[in-house]
């Protein structure tokens, strides 16, 4: 895993909430953004090895959403979803008085490691196996 990536990622999760902080004195509704990771923070780069791009077929894949809604009580509270952006979630989100961002990052690692984490598992088990065979 590359560590410089790991260590960018706060950066475009803070960066994201910028555009929050003059919405308070404006008129109360919902507010909606969209914007790619690479445009935010000229540093982010594609990372192919791990799924982690920044353009598939001539298409932007680093786009980042967030919202939230002025006209409902504010509960303080930042949502970052992980998944696939949905419309609907995140009016419904709005709607409880929450702000909600779904970042870009690099997501494509987990099942890469999953796997290998498997494949090990399997290893020491065997071993484990093998070992409390010998023992007895």
């Amino acid at each position: 895993m590359n560590h410089a990536l790991m260590r960018q990622l706060p950066v475009l999760f803070l960066s994201l909430l910028v555009p929050f902080f003059p919405i308070a004195a404006a008129e109360p509704q919902r507010y909606q953004f969209s914007e790619r990771a690479s445009v935010i923070d000229a540093r982010a780069r594609a990372y192919p090895e791990i799924g982690f791009l920044l353009e598939k077929d001539g298409k932007p894949a680093d786009v980042q959403h967030a919202s939230v809604d002025t006209r409902v009580a504010p509960q303080g509270k930042l949502v970052i979803w992980l998944m696939a952006h949905s419309g609907p979630l995140f009016e419904r989100v709005n709607s409880y008085g929450l702000h909600i961002i779904r970042v870009h990052y690099a997501n494509g690692w987990f099942s890469k490691r999953g796997q290998s984490l498997r494949l090990l598992t399997q290893v020491l088990e065997r071993l484990n196996s093998f070992v409390c065979h010998i023992r007895t």
